[in-house]
């Protein structure tokens, strides 16, 4: 909360303002009271103040000497409220940059903009300093994350890097890391973003002292980190990166409360040979899918011999298989299957490699099956025997039989479940908006609680219901706001609250859109009719 000042020598005046509107629900509260400019200068010298509302007319110091002497120091945000509507006054509150001069009574909507404003800007500018603070962060974390995905060039990263102060001396071994937090698995799935970003915050500040120098943590995305390990006196073994992580983990499970899967990419012992390890550590961090229980997943089962363009080459049919899945293409899913065996057979492909690609198409095929299957009883999984015959099968066509079979289950369930399910999700997210429109609602938590993907969710509610989910929110709170304003006498920012917004202008502002009346106006007029038609007594 932000907090408010209020100076007057008039007792009543202030209690009337303290008492005018319901200040939390703007972002403020009032912490202070002064009677005369005396007071007020000393109580900003000792206590800190985000706005300041003073009358002028004041025994000792007046409203515009006090203001004249705070803004040789401060620029704190100004509103002046008198009783006199006199141009000299308002000329001068307008060269020492006071927000408005409000004449009394003053009215609660006038206040309610300007408090909204005022809070707006204040957060911008908060917004502005945070981002010049965090500057030199999250220029090395963009930096990080794009060299290491092969989005610039290594040399162009380097260069950028050295200007941070990071250089790397080869020889050198490096490994990536990719860390995703399970926020959806918290036993709280109504988390708010701003939960989850001060869960984040907390991840973050333990990654980087467990660390120690040992590495760079950079943010992949709002669910994952990543770490470029690296070490410069001779090659560590692979058990000594098991070991951070499992440390990492630990770490954050204790004192971020948030656990942590984690996926370890090969070591490599060259710096263009990086996004080979960044992208083996993405896909043993896709492994989750398919091996359940793992926390710690570690690209030591993958094969040493692949290169960076067979990687590439995983990575790009990888791509193709989950664009014909979330299209609902099924029926190409056999048909591209066969296609790639045959090409694999062509070029003489290593056997790690089609094991590979295999074991990525059933993290796909798992993924799929979540977000599509109403009853995952029966979901595909892999049991260690069936990991194993992936791993030990003598021959390409025998491996892809053998994920023809999986496949064809997969989709079978899909079909069977899919008109059904699209039913049951859509009424689910119905009914999740009928019940908790008032507060930070949001596809995404909807879809962490119904077990979805929220981008596929979002898609299925439009295709059913002809608007997006968004739209649909706002055209609930909105027939909610209309029953209350004509069937309650609460205040307009109370019934704003209660549907589920918390800035007043913008509900004003949508309200607007939505009937083509204010919130006064419609009360002015429905409110009446509804009286006529006995509906109100």
């Amino acid at each position: 909360m932000m907090n408010v000042l209020l100076v007057d020598d008039e007792p009543g005046a202030i209690k009337t303002f303290k008492y005018l509107l319901d200040w939390e629900t703007f972002g403020f509260q009032v912490t202070g009271e002064a009677a005369n400019g005396h007071e007020a200068i000393e109580m900003l010298k000792n206590h800190h103040y985000d706005l300041m509302i003073t009358d002028v007319r004041m025994p000792g110091i007046s409203g515009l000497d006090l203001i004249a002497a705070i803004r040789s120091e401060s620029n704190i945000p100004i509103i002046v409220v008198s009783g006199f509507d006199e141009f000299d006054y308002v000329k001068q509150c307008i060269k020492f940059g006071v927000k408005d001069y409000l004449l009394k009574p003053v009215s609660e909507e006038d206040v309610s903009k300007l408090l909204t404003q005022i809070a707006q800007e204040i957060h911008v500018k908060k917004t502005l300093n945070k981002q010049l603070y965090l500057g030199i962060p999250a220029i090395k974390d963009q930096t990080l994350k794009l060299w290491v995905q092969g989005r610039i060039h290594t040399d162009q990263a380097l260069e950028q890097m050295s200007l941070l102060n990071i250089e790397f001396n080869e020889p050198c071994f490096f490994c990536c890391m990719l860390m995703e937090m399970d926020f959806h698995e918290a036993s709280n799935v109504k988390m708010t973003e701003k939960d989850i970003e001060a869960e984040r915050f907390a991840v973050r500040n333990v990654v980087s002292e467990v660390l120690d120098r040992r590495g760079y943590l950079f943010e992949e995305s709002k669910e994952r980190y990543g770490i470029l390990l690296c070490h410069e006196n001779g090659h560590c073994e692979p058990d000594q990166y098991v070991q951070l992580a499992t440390e990492i983990q630990s770490s954050v499970l204790r004192f971020a409360k948030v656990s942590l899967t984690i996926g370890i990419g090969q070591i490599v012992d060259s710096i263009k040979e990086v996004e080979s390890s960044y992208y083996t550590a993405l896909m043993m961090l896709d492994r989750k899918f398919l091996l359940g229980d793992l926390s710690i997943i570690n690209s030591i089962d993958l094969p040493n011999d692949l290169s960076k363009s067979e990687m590439i080459n995983i990575r790009d049919m990888k791509r193709q298989f989950e664009d014909v899945l979330s299209q609902g293409h099924l029926a190409q899913v056999i048909p591209l299957l066969q296609e790639h065996m045959e090409h694999l057979i062509t070029k003489s492909a290593p056997k790690s490699l089609v094991q590979v690609m295999i074991l990525d198409l059933f993290a796909s095929l798992v993924r799929l099956e979540r977000e599509k299957v109403s009853s995952l009883d029966d979901a595909l999984h892999l049991s260690p025997d069936e990991y194993g015959r992936i791993m030990k099968a003598s021959t390409i066509k025998e491996l892809f039989q053998y994920a023809q079979e999986k496949c064809r289950d997969v989709i079978q369930r899909v079909e069977e479940t899919r008109e059904p399910q699209h039913t049951s999700a859509i009424e689910q997210v119905k009914r999740i908006v009928a019940t908790e429109y008032g507060s930070n609602v949001s596809l995404k938590n909807i879809a962490e609680q119904i077990f979805m993907n929220s981008v596929y969710l979002g898609h299925l509610f439009k295709s059913v219901v002809g608007i997006s989910f968004n739209d649909y929110l706002m055209q609930v709170r909105m027939e909610q706001a209309k029953l209350q304003l004509i069937h309650s006498d609460k205040k307009v920012y109370m019934i704003a609250n209660e549907v589920g917004y918390r800035q007043l202008d913008w509900f004003y502002r949508k309200f607007k859109e939505y009937t083509g009346l204010s919130a006064g106006e419609f009360r002015l007029q429905h409110g009446k009719q509804a009286r006529k038609g006995g509906i109100i007594e």
